[in-house]
Parts: structure tokens; C-alpha cells; sequence
């Protein structure tokens, strides 16, 4: 329930002209998200079970449908699964191959989103990483 709520507002805050704007009635286990649509990073951590640890310094992350939280700084972070939902403390490269996938960070360095990353969220708290954004409907944002 948790990712199709996270997959909702990202299509939401992304957009897209051919599908009717839903009403979105919030399940008791939906994340908190503030008026401007902002996820609360700690609160969609503690929703979640599925640990991954960094301690090797990379993560790479190829599974369908997958919800996980990353323990520990991570110098590189590699998505290619679809519809993916990632909780991260610090994260040094996120490259995003894969479509609709949602991530939710306390810092990033740099964002990578490849064309088939397409309808992606990334939202960091702290920092001012590098952006490059070549996936449609794709959206790198501070959360202020």
C-alpha cells in the first residue's frame, strides 16, 4: 500500500496531461506529505522493513516493485528495477535507470535519471548535487 501511495504522488507531482488529476484518500499507513506535496523522509523510514547495508559503499537495486532503506552513507546508488521507493541517509551518485521509481534522501552530491528512469521523484533535504534529469516526467527537488 505503502508504494502504490508513493507511486500516486509521484505521478502527481511529475504530472502528466493525459490522465485525469485522481482524489487521493490517505490510508492509515500512508507517509506524512505536506501541502506542497513533500514526503517526510522519516516518517516513509519507519514504514519501511527492508533493509539494504552500504557498507561496501554501493548499492544496486534491480528488483520489481521493491521498498527498501538504505543503512549507512552510500557512495553510489544504482536503481534499475521499476517502481522502486528508496529511503537514504547520504547518498554520493544516484543513477536512475529504471521507470516510476521514488527516492527520498537526507543528502545527495549527484542525480543521474537515464531515459527509461522515467516518471521519477527524488527528493533530498541537505545539499546541492549536480542534476541530470533525461527521464520524462522525472523531478529532482528540494525539500525546504
Amino acid at each position: 500500500m505503502l508504494r502504490r501511495c508513493l507511486s500516486l504522488l509521484a505521478l502527481l507531482v511529475v504530472g502528466c496531461s493525459a490522465i485525469p488529476e485522481p482524489t487521493v484518500t490517505p490510508s492509515i499507513d500512508a507517509p506524512s506529505v505536506s501541502a506542497d506535496g513533500l514526503l517526510d523522509r522519516a516518517a516513509v523510514a519507519a514504514a519501511i522493513d527492508d533493509e539494504l547495508d552500504c557498507s561496501s559503499g554501493e548499492v544496486t537495486i534491480d528488483e520489481f516493485d521493491d521498498t527498501v532503506k538504505i543503512v549507512g552513507d552510500c557512495e553510489k546508488v544504482t536503481i534499475s528495477g521499476e517502481s522502486v521507493l528508496v529511503v537514504a541517509e547520504s547518498i554520493g551518485s544516484l543513477r536512475i535507470t529504471g521507470y516510476g521509481s521514488v527516492v527520498i534522501a537526507r543528502s545527495l552530491d549527484e542525480v543521474r535519471i537515464e531515459p527509461g528512469g522515467q516518471a521519477s521523484l527524488v527528493q533530498y533535504e541537505q545539499g546541492a548535487p549536480q542534476v541530470d534529469n533525461r527521464g520524462e516526467m522525472s523531478v529532482v527537488r528540494k525539500a525546504e
